[in-house]
């Protein structure tokens, strides 16, 4: 575990929080002990950083890990690779007999690579829940069990929830500390600043398209016999309980009123969602041509919107 922790925990502090000489303390934990899950929460300078679980199989070793900003991550330590500290490939992975994501591997060491991992609900349920996690790299095709991942990610997810509580704690009690006051100064009592507790739940980024898998790619305009529109909505800060709505607003079309609302969908999340999907399908008729809008809530409260355009 320290091994490992040292290989990557060392590249993400001057990859992703560039303090590769900064103070870094770790904090171990149980992910799921049944199936030999560790977990490991590093802060830099006093501020959560990483989050990672792991498990070994035979000489190779599977991570998974979330930052501060939940960025999700895959991590793998083969003694059998030669590798170029920084080099970059192309990988493509699957679960089970699901469709395939492509992505990029950069070498942490010679012999660890790190893969950036999709904001996808879909991908996140797949490794919870499935058996079999297929790895094409190099030329080679490895696989992983995926025994005990279903704790071990709800364990990943709710230590970026505690690094950050635990920061925030930190914070307030720092700023409530004031130096001993001298002999015969007037003791006055400092103003007791709040720190805020981490971010509520928002939208990040919002992406359109045909698909529910959130790809990144903004699609603007779309054809009247589109058969489905989806809206793909990173969640950030999610916590259990949380409500989101989206409605459908048909902004300015020759079939309705302006800023008409077409329909509206609401959804529960608990606390291991990070995206939102909401879709509407084709009119029987098509899509009107015109201008569209979808706001988005939470708990009640609008929080963004994303505009698209129907064109003949």
């Amino acid at each position: 575990m320290k091994v490992v922790a040292a290989v990557f925990g060392g590249v993400l502090m001057a990859t992703v929080s560039g303090a590769a000489l900064a103070e870094k303390t770790v904090e171990r934990f149980d992910a799921n002990a049944e199936w030999n899950w560790e977990g490991e929460l590093t802060y830099v300078d006093g501020k959560m950083d990483l989050c990672s679980v792991q498990a070994s199989y035979d000489d190779d070793i599977l991570m998974f890990m979330l930052d501060r900003e939940r960025n999700f991550m895959l991590g793998v330590v083969s003694p059998d690779w030669k590798l170029k500290k920084d080099s970059e490939a192309l990988v493509s992975y699957w679960i089970d007999n699901y469709k395939p994501y492509k992505g990029k591997a950069i070498a942490a060491a010679p012999t660890a690579i790190i893969v950036g991992l999709p904001q996808s609900d879909t991908l996140f349920e797949q490794l919870r829940m499935g058996s079999k996690l297929h790895f094409d790299f190099r030329d080679e095709t490895f696989w992983y069990g995926l025994d005990g991942t279903k704790k071990a990610l709800e364990a990943l997810w709710t230590c970026v929830d505690r690094g950050l509580a635990t920061e925030a704690m930190a914070a307030k009690l720092a700023g409530q500390a004031k130096p001993p006051a001298s002999a015969g100064d007037p003791v006055i009592p400092a103003p007791v600043k709040e720190i805020a507790a981490p971010g509520a739940t928002s939208f990040g980024e919002l992406t359109v398209g045909t698909s529910k898998e959130a790809t990144g790619v903004q699609q603007q305009v779309f054809r009247p016999d589109t058969p489905k529109i989806f809206v793909n909505a990173q969640v950030l800060n999610v916590a259990n309980g949380v409500v989101v709505r989206g409605e459908w607003i048909a902004e300015k079309t020759d079939a309705a009123p302006a800023n008409y609302r077409i329909d509206s969908a609401e959804m529960t999340l608990n606390g291991f969602q990070n995206v939102a999907n909401f879709s509407l399908s084709r009119p029987d008729a098509g899509w009107p041509a015109g201008d569209y809008r979808v706001d988005l809530f939470v708990n009640g409260k609008a929080d963004k919107s994303v505009r698209f355009r129907v064109e003949k």
